[in-house]
């Protein structure tokens, strides 16, 4: 059950919603970016234009990115890769907040 929140956190990460096809994972390739997102998604800093993935991240979690499209499932990886390998500590900031133990 934990696994599967976790790829719909990512997912959520990458998709955004159903309806835009914002490509999010550039906001986890620069340093400065990655932290405006992650202030937004941990509700640390306003979100911006941000704001729809902070809307969207808690249902598509409970969904278990039951709605996600193989474009936004490919986005999903690349997120999850760039956070596993890059910035655990953000990756475990966002299990702990959006994952139930």
């Amino acid at each position: 059950m934990r696994a599967f929140i976790i790829v719909a956190i990512f997912a959520v990460i990458a998709a955004a919603s159903a309806e835009e096809e914002k490509d999010y994972s550039e906001w986890f390739k620069e340093e400065s970016k990655l932290k405006v997102a992650m202030g937004c998604l941990l509700d640390k800093a306003p979100c911006g234009e941000l704001q729809n993935l902070r809307d969207t991240f808690p249902n598509l979690a409970k969904d278990q990115c039951g709605s996600c499209t193989p474009q936004q499932k490919a986005r999903y990886d690349i997120v999850k890769k760039i956070l596993q390998d890059n910035y655990p500590e953000y990756y475990k900031a966002l299990i702990d907040k959006y994952v139930p133990a």
